[in-house]
């Protein structure tokens, strides 16, 4: 459903086969950020909750794969090898540190709601920062004055 939603807020053209090519990671990101701050409304029934969190965890899941697209469609082998692990590198500093800052709220003593919404917070910085990526009309490894082939000596 929420690709429904988030498909036509990022379409882009291809000039080589004039159709319409869709980035879903930031719209993925941000759809899990409105579910997960939708979840921390207060005043909700039980089952209203549930449907928000289970959102949530469709649009969390569905984004990562195009995302880890990115670094092949828009470097050079040797570069993208590169990001990839800086990519993994910075997921689980990600993953260390949300831990420790909900723990910190919630030692402070705020509620459920505010950590839910710095966790959407989260996913929303994310996903602004991930929409400022310039994916190339072509990809380095289809382009003709790709360095790929000199680089390996086959060319």
């Amino acid at each position: 459903m929420d690709t429904i939603c988030v498909v036509p807020a990022f379409p882009r053209p291809n000039t080589k086969t004039h159709l319409r090519e869709v980035r879903v990671e930031p719209g993925g990101q941000v759809a899990t950020a409105l579910f997960l701050a939708g979840s921390a409304m207060s005043g909700q029934p039980f089952f209203v909750v549930m449907t928000w969190l289970c959102l949530t965890g469709f649009a969390a899941y569905f984004w990562p794969s195009p995302f880890w697209a990115l670094p092949t469609v828009t470097l050079t082998a040797s570069a993208a090898a590169v990001s990839i692990g800086f990519i993994n590198m910075l997921a689980n500093l990600a993953g260390y540190l949300g831990n420790h800052n909900v723990g910190w709220l919630k030692t402070h003593g705020f509620s459920d709601r505010v950590c839910l919404l710095f966790l959407a917070g989260c996913y929303l910085i994310g996903g602004v920062l991930v929409s400022f990526v310039r994916v190339a009309k072509t990809p380095p490894s289809l382009r003709q004055d790709n360095t790929w082939h000199q680089e390996r000596g086959s060319g």
